[in-house]
């Protein structure tokens, strides 16, 4: 974490005066946005959460009252336009009355080059002033600002103010901060209200209010983490977050939208809880989840529109670009839902047409994940009624479930895919090598995770939506783990080509129904207007992601059995379960593509 002292003495030279400011990069100093984060906090104790876009970028009224009253105090004459030198010059001359002229210099670099870069730009054709509707628009449509630049410059901000360089602000340092901002209410309530700690001093995080909370927003947040969290311990594993969720997605969806729903969860984890932030671990509290949220990785709210866009597919199960109740029903059940469904659906059903569409659940989610304030649309993700007793009934019922289910099929030996001694032909092993070489993408005889899932969902992204390449990272990325990165191999994350062989021979024999998963899985995944064929277009994508060099339409011809310009289910299916698992010739066997 960055030291609030860190830019004291001789480094402040970069807050340089404004004739110097041409040869500078400010890249944590470009937004309106960030000094409006900065006033509100200080003036109206308000949180950088509200801060936030909507995914259409629309603001709501409470937002633009709060942007109005930012508008004004830089707004000194009242003609409803700011001007350069409002916005800079007159800035700089109060901060020159409270601070050292170089610490006023330094607020004169954050304003020039944030009205540079925002308002006298390409966007406005260099104009020298701008109107509080013009504001609006910048926010709304031609210039989105990243969380992580506002986090920049309020470290910044913070530095200017703290005069001794404690890593503190007083009441008094912090007054010089309400100054420049043209503040004339009483200073102490303001401060107190900054004061989380109460210890009478602002540190950098209580300044820069990185994330903080309300009460509402936690109680969001801790409802979810319940969610996640299956066996009540207060600890979400990775099994919990992913396996678990993937579990009821797989009971409710068609078996590669699941996989949809995996790939999100399984990339989310790794994003924001099992990473270097955290030593890769694979586990979180509540405390560290609300932490993450807060201070350690700040999450865009571009991220999360994508993710519930994402979802929004999956769960579109008729691909109208909607969800009916019995459609949303399902998203609930992944979630635990207990409630009465037609209650929380009405709740988001905005416009009251029955039915939700993109708009309606993708923005009631990232109010969830954003607005402090209640919104009718935060049971989004369901309710839990179950008391303890149902809970262990129901983890009951799961466990004997199991055990039935091991105990009746007893696995059909028939289905092991091993001839009688284990080996496979030199043909397949052929096949095979066809197949790691596409994985291999380095060459250097070596298939890494990264290769495996990585560098396949990225070919998926290129040629897929959003939501359906993570159904190919969900195929693959538990591929790995069922074939490669286990308790075989000692959880390694690379594989040779021969001991991809020994795998198939010897030591995991793999079933014909988890192939068949695997070919169903995918076939869905590039169906992509859903009318249950392949286009040529469709599996174009599909070979792309195998990353073909070699004619599509020769390869299409010999998949397509029967000759009628489309691959069915049982067509797809058939040569992907063939390629995989027959020892003979095949001519379907270029269903993966070639490499020239």
């Amino acid at each position: 974490m960055r030291s609030p002292n860190a830019t004291c003495g001789a480094a402040w030279f970069v807050f340089s005066p404004l004739r110097n400011l041409g040869n500078l990069d400010f890249k944590i100093m470009s937004s309106i946005k960030l000094i409006s984060l900065l006033l509100l906090v200080a003036v109206h104790g308000v949180d950088s959460a509200n801060i936030v876009k909507n995914t259409n970028g629309k603001f709501n009224s409470y937002r633009k009252s709060k942007y109005k009253a930012f508008f004004d105090i830089i707004d000194v004459d009242e003609d409803g336009v700011v001007t350069e030198e409002e916005y800079v010059g007159l800035t700089t001359e109060r901060a020159q009355k409270v601070l050292p002229s170089w610490r006023a210099m330094a607020v004169n670099g954050i304003f020039s080059n944030a009205f540079r870069v925002l308002w006298s730009n390409g966007y406005s054709n260099n104009k020298t002033f701008f109107t509080f509707k013009e504001m609006i628009r910048v926010h709304e449509i031609d210039m989105p600002i990243s969380t992580e630049e506002v986090a920049g410059i309020s470290w910044d901000v913070f530095d200017t103010f703290d005069i001794d360089c404690d890593g503190k602000l007083t009441v008094d340092e912090y007054s010089k901060f309400l100054f420049v901002y043209r503040n004339t209410a009483e200073i102490q309530p303001i401060f107190d209200a900054i004061d989380q700690n109460a210890n009478g001093v602002l540190d950098a995080e209580e300044f820069n209010n990185k994330g903080k909370f309300t009460s509402y927003r936690i109680t969001k947040f801790k409802v979810l983490f319940d969610i996640i969290d299956v066996d009540e311990d207060g600890v979400v594993t990775e099994k919990e977050f992913v396996g678990l969720t993937t579990k009821r997605a797989q009971k409710v969806l068609p078996s590669w939208r699941a996989m949809a729903w995996n790939g999100m969860f399984s990339n989310a984890f790794r994003v924001w809880w099992s990473n270097e932030y955290s030593n890769n671990k694979t586990s979180f509290t509540f405390k560290e989840m609300i932490r993450v949220h807060e201070i350690d990785i700040p999450i865009t709210t571009e991220e999360v529109a994508k993710i519930s866009w994402d979802i929004f597919g999956t769960f579109d199960i008729d691909c109208d670009g909607k969800l009916t109740v019995d459609e949303y029903s399902k998203f609930l059940f992944v979630h635990r839902n207990t409630a009465e469904i037609q209650p929380i659906f009405d709740a988001i059903d905005q416009n009251a047409n029955g039915v939700l569409d993109a708009e309606e659940f993708v923005s009631a989610f990232d109010l969830y994940w954003y607005r402090q304030e209640f919104s009718t649309t935060d049971v989004i993700m369901g309710k839990r009624n179950l008391d303890h007793l149902e809970f262990e009934i129901m983890l009951s019922i799961e466990l004997i479930s199991l055990l039935l289910l091991v105990a009746v099929q007893a696995v059909d030996s028939s289905n092991i895919v091993k001839n009688s001694k284990g080996k496979i032909t030199s043909y397949q092993i052929t096949k095979f090598k066809a197949a790691f070489d596409i994985f291999d993408v380095d060459e250097d005889g070596v298939v890494t995770e990264e290769e495996f899932v990585g560098l396949t969902t990225e070919r998926a992204q290129k040629v897929l939506p959003s939501w359906r390449s993570l159904a190919v990272n969900g195929i693959f990325f538990i591929g790995f783990r069922v074939w490669w990165s286990n308790k075989y191999s000692n959880y390694k994350t690379s594989f040779t080509f021969k001991e991809m062989i020994q795998v198939h021979e010897t030591d995991m024999p793999i079933t014909t129904k988890e192939g068949i998963e695997i070919s169903s899985d995918l076939f869905e995944t590039f169906d992509i207007d859903c009318d249950g064929n392949l286009t040529v277009y469709e599996y174009s994508k599909f070979l792309s992601v195998y990353r073909n060099t070699a004619e599509i339409q020769p390869i299409f011809d010999a998949i397509d059995q029967n000759a009628n310009g489309f691959l069915d289910y049982d067509e797809f299916v058939s040569a992907y379960d063939l390629y995989w698992y027959r020892g003979e010739f095949s001519t379907t066997d270029v269903i993966i593509g070639k490499r020239y």
